[in-house]
């Protein structure tokens, strides 16, 4: 009986140290898991601010585009009134 007492205190020593190591090993993939989270936030938030700065290009290379044609304007304007005293 005494060795059946002790091979079962082994037995529950070995379960309680490999439940030891399955908790540590949890506590390290949640850890994991929230380094995980915040990279993600951190890339999700450069991507939308990628995302802005795109837009706000957009507007100003559109504003620039009519800048450019009504300048292109004046001065077929301007050319057109030179020609006018060049005759």
């Amino acid at each position: 009986m005494h060795e059946i007492s002790d091979k079962l205190k082994s037995s529950i020593e070995e379960v309680n140290s490999d439940m030891d190591r399955m908790s540590e090993i949890i506590e390290r993939i949640q850890s994991e898991t929230v380094q995980l989270h915040t990279v993600v936030g951190e890339n999700e938030a450069g991507v939308g601010n990628i995302h802005e700065k795109t837009q706000a290009t957009y507007e100003m290379v559109k504003q620039l585009d009519e800048f450019i044609g009504k300048n292109k304007q004046t001065a077929q304007d301007i050319n057109d009134i030179i020609s006018k005293f060049q005759r």
